[in-house]
């Protein structure tokens, strides 16, 4: 799908350093439960999670398409970019 001719490119994932640093067991433990409920509400609300492959490995991103009859024709989609932590939970 070619962007519009008035949006700039995105810009390349992985572009920027990101700095890891260890997290203790019950940390990543918290971390992934409320990554899962997210997930869960997420596919609740309609979405699907995809995967892309990028030089860097796969990146996730999530999709919501409009049901039979509700798409409106020339309307653009809303693309949604968060940073790196805790994914789109905070939002």
């Amino acid at each position: 799908v070619a962007a519009p001719p008035s949006a700039p490119p995105p810009v390349a994932f992985g572009s920027a350093p990101v700095s890891v640093f260890h997290k203790p067991l019950p940390v990543e433990a918290a971390l992934s439960a409320v990554r899962g409920a997210a997930e869960a509400v997420f596919r609740l609300l309609g979405f699907s999670g995809r995967w892309v492959e990028t030089p860097e490995g796969r990146m996730r991103y999530w999709v919501s398409e409009p049901r039979e009859g509700e798409a409106e024709p020339g309307l653009l989609p809303a693309v949604f970019l968060h940073g790196v932590g805790m994914g789109f939970v905070p939002y």
